[in-house]
């Protein structure tokens, strides 16, 4: 077999490898993004909607408006 034949195959042998390992990470990551999207529409009756979230919304911003940041003007002898 002459070198370049060889080199020729060789190449070959690393295009359909490569080709092969495209098409198996592209099969295992539509597999899991079908399966994320079945377990999705199983639970979608457990989820909360955007009228449901309102509440907590509003009730989050009232307990973070209770609380309210300052530096120290170190008056008070601490440090």
């Amino acid at each position: 077999m002459s070198p370049e034949a060889l080199s020729a195959a060789i190449a070959g042998i690393g295009v359909t490898m490569s080709l092969l390992g495209s098409v198996f990470i592209t099969g295992v990551s539509r597999g899991r993004t079908e399966t994320r999207l079945a377990m999705l529409e199983m639970n979608q009756d457990k989820l909360a909607t955007k009228e449901q979230l309102t509440g907590v919304k509003e009730d989050l911003a009232e307990i973070k408006g209770m609380f309210r940041m300052t530096l120290r003007d170190g008056s008070d002898g601490r440090q």
